[in-house]
């Protein structure tokens, strides 16, 4: 096949190649030869294709020819393993495991486990180089780089991490987890704070009742600066901490001068703090709805059944978001399948429990779900979010404004009597419009932030952004005196000229430090009378004939068609990574907005690098 084969093949990083048909990884240091043999013969999804060669191990083949490539393919095989290790948080005993060894066996009885101290040796040394490049990568990328504070619970316990988000040279985002912090819970479960434990690196960090002493905050400090993150920061989302101060007082110190007026109103002025959880909190009454359906599946016996549960709905299990919000949108959804399914389906999976549904159930399986599914959207790692949280905030307050609607028609048409319907039916209005209220006040604090990523969606633009604030603005009950429309388009137009600005003095300053020497050598070259004539009047007529063309590329991006709402498997980096010549000043912008954090809830993928930082303590 020679150089044919890689039109089924993908080149990846360390001379290794993917099958573009069944997706498996395998070595090409030694050539291609066994890219054609897999091509031909194994890869699963093509089909094996009759020959001599037909049902040989890789691990196994006995001519001469084959010696190298066996040793090349067992090597990469060996690194695989190591890296599925490293990188995912297993433990470097799981090759020790029968049931691991067997596995492996079968599939190829020749391979050779390597030893547990050397799968640990080697795992170290790949976790340490892959935080090497992770920093290089942060110092490479060209924007800036923003930051999150989260906190989760895995094997050992409750932790916290903090991670990067940033956008690289090539439009490639990444949310990577840069240090993790082992939870310290002390006996009377109201002070927390950071300590060292385990290596002189990592330290001990949690939710605090009272705000950081200093030298907690030293030493978060101290973590950033190491990983060359003061020069490059935009923001810090801080969720479910009480330590909303911790991003004042990195602006305050530090200043962060290389932030433009315009990016330290949108971003250090903002608590970068999503408050859907605060605005769940607000149907806490509301708890003992489902309560019956988490009742009956406590009991023991119905465990496989929870499990069969969870498979058919879909949804996360309650331990996933640990916090009574899910736990009951969990029930009610149970209660809602349980009610509307034809041949009652789940009713064969609760077992004996009769479950009712009622419109308050609805109305808070409804809102509840709606915020789920915002916190399932923005939660994501593997792609930016921050130009949803907009559209998903203004979508959970439409799912509010329905159940309020719902709620007051209702008590209306009451006799007004203090039954207990009527009691619920008071105390869920109350609680509904609570949560309304929590919401506005994000929105009116945050809608500026909120906007700018939204606009630099190549669906939306600012058209669109303005349409949602005007129509926000029209139906609160205490609007604000400033015009929400304009403020966004005012304001976006400054981010525009200040990153213009800055991307002009940073190529002044590129060239003048290319032609300094080149200039002075040939200044008495240049006949004075020309030099001085004019040159004022000449630099004011070019600065303002270059400021037209720098909008001109503004209002060329806010008008050009915009991308159909529709597009199937649309990737917003891809189309600014091909769209960045057109609107260069306009790029750079999207480049550090489209990286903002917009949750502190971490994904499958963090939670892989979460338990690889802990591996090597495990």
């Amino acid at each position: 096949m020679g150089s044919e084969c890689w039109a089924h093949f993908e080149k990846k990083a360390d001379n290794m190649a993917e099958c573009r048909h069944c997706h498996n990884l395998l070595s090409y240091k030694n050539g291609t030869s066994r890219l054609n043999r897999h091509y031909q013969e194994s890869c699963r999804k093509r089909g094996r294709q009759q020959g001599s060669h037909h049902g040989a191990s890789a691990f196994s083949r006995s001519s001469s020819d084959d010696l190298g490539e066996q040793t090349a393919a067992a090597a990469a095989a060996e690194d695989q393993l190591i890296r599925m290790i490293a990188l995912h948080g297993f433990p470097s005993s799981m090759v020790e495991d029968v049931e691991f060894t067997r596995f492996v066996r079968m599939l190829c009885p020749d391979f050779k486990m390597p030893s547990r101290d050397d799968v640990r040796k080697r795992c170290d040394e790949l976790f340490d180089r892959e935080m090497s490049s992770l920093k290089d990568a942060i110092g490479r990328t060209p924007g800036l780089a923003s930051l999150s504070l989260g906190k989760t619970t895995t094997a050992w316990g409750k932790v916290a991490y903090l991670a990067a988000h940033f956008i690289d040279e090539e439009w490639n985002f990444h949310c990577r987890v840069i240090q993790v912090f082992k939870a310290l819970e002390v006996e009377d479960d109201t002070t927390y704070g950071l300590s060292k434990i385990l290596d002189i690196k990592d330290y001990i960090i949690d939710i605090p009742v009272t705000d950081w002493e200093p030298e907690d905050y030293e030493r978060m400090l101290g973590i950033i600066s190491h990983w060359g993150l003061l020069s490059k920061l935009s923001g810090v989302l801080i969720e479910n901490f009480g330590t909303t101060k911790f991003g004042k007082i990195i602006y305050d110190d530090n200043d962060l001068p290389h932030l433009s007026a315009t990016q330290h109103e949108l971003l250090c002025a903002t608590n970068l703090r999503w408050d859907l959880p605060d605005i769940a909190s607000n149907l806490h009454p509301f708890s003992c709805y489902g309560q019956d359906c988490l009742d009956a599946f406590e009991d023991e016996n119905l465990k496989k059944k929870r499990r069969e549960i969870s498979s058919h709905l879909q949804l996360d299990h309650p331990w996933t978001y640990d916090e009574w919000w899910y736990a009951h949108y969990y029930a009610l959804e149970i209660i809602h399948k349980e009610c509307s399914s034809g041949p009652a389906k789940i009713r064969a999976l609760a077992g004996k429990v009769m479950f009712h549904e009622t419109w308050i159930t609805e109305v808070l399986r409804t809102t509840l779900g709606r915020i789920y599914h915002a916190i399932k959207t923005m939660s994501t790692s593997s792609l930016p979010t921050s130009n949803l949280v907009l559209i998903e905030m203004l979508e959970v307050r439409n799912t509010l404004v329905l159940g309020f609607n719902n709620c007051s028609g209702r008590m209306q048409n009451s006799s007004g009597e203090l039954t207990d319907c009527f009691k619920d039916e008071h105390v869920l209005l109350i609680s509904v419009q609570n949560a309304m209220s929590t919401l506005d006040r994000f929105l009116l604090k945050s809608y500026l932030l909120l906007s700018i990523p939204l606009i630099l969606d190549p669906r939306y633009k600012l058209v669109y952004v303005e349409n949602l604030l005007k129509n926000f603005q029209s139906i609160l009950k205490n609007a604000p005196s400033v015009d929400l429309v304009s403020k966004v388009g005012e304001k976006f137009r400054e981010l525009f000229t200040e990153y213009k600005t800055q991307g002009i003095e940073t190529d002044y300053n590129n060239e003048s430090n290319a032609t300094e020497h080149a200039n002075h050598i040939h200044e008495m070259d240049v006949d004075p009378s020309i030099q001085g004539n004019g040159s004022t009047l000449q630099l004011t007529e070019q600065g303002n004939t270059s400021s037209q063309e720098h909008m001109r590329e503004l209002e060329a991006y806010l008008q050009d068609e915009t991308v159909p709402l529709d597009q199937v498997d649309f990737d917003i980096l891809k189309w600014w990574k091909n769209n960045c010549g057109r609107y260069p000043t306009v790029a750079r912008i999207a480049r550090d907005f489209l990286a903002i954090p917009t949750s502190g809830r971490p994904s499958p993928q963090l939670m892989a690098e979460i338990t690889s930082h802990f591996r090597r303590y495990a």
